[in-house]
């Protein structure tokens, strides 16, 4: 049996109006880019074999589900395509600190919009991987351990975090600090 998200009624619209006013006119709308519609049909031709599922499970009764996923390479996350990025952020900036960053997948779609891009993540294997694809990485216990650089970021990243962060407050707060002039936290 063959899918693909031309089965899905995906909904990249909103009614405005519905909104609450100061959202109204900062709101951007998105929809799936010929970049998002490749990426999902790629993972519908070759989604993860029942093999690689299994080392997974059987690694995580040893490791935590991140750095089994960073160990056996099950996992990918992707949010928006470098376009869409585009139309959030315009031309990006300098430099983008991109926090928990996984396998690396949204840093490789935000790093065109930057000079110089740096990660962190908790993962070690995940860590690896990183440097692997060429990003300046920091394993890190805590949020920002080894990232000294206060008020030197153009954007920091904060993409499916603040959801497995005990401290999400204090998560955000860290993010603000390390933010130059003008900078700006994406959460997602």
């Amino acid at each position: 049996m063959s899918f693909s998200y031309r089965d899905l009624s995906l909904r990249y619209s909103v009614d405005l109006a519905r909104l609450p006013a100061e959202l109204q006119g900062v709101f951007v709308e998105l929809d799936a880019d010929d970049s998002a519609r490749a990426w999902i049909d790629a993972a519908y031709a070759k989604p993860n074999s029942r093999g690689k599922i299994l080392l997974r499970d059987l690694a995580m009764l040893f490791v935590n589900f991140y750095d089994a996923n960073g160990l056996t390479n099950s996992f990918q996350d992707r949010l928006l395509s470098t376009a869409q990025w585009q139309r959030l952020l315009g031309e990006g900036g300098a430099r983008l600190l991109d926090v928990g960053a996984g396998d690396g997948e949204v840093t490789r779609q935000l790093a065109p919009l930057f000079a110089d891009v740096n990660a962190t993540e908790v993962s070690k294997p995940m860590v690896r991987r990183l440097r692997s694809k060429g990003y300046r990485s920091h394993h890190c216990d805590i949020a920002f351990a080894g990232i000294d650089d206060p008020g030197g970021f153009d954007v920091v990243s904060l993409q499916n975090v603040i959801d497995r962060t005990t401290h999400p407050l204090r998560l955000i707060e860290s993010a603000f600090e390390l933010l130059g002039e003008d900078g700006r936290v994406e959460i997602g």
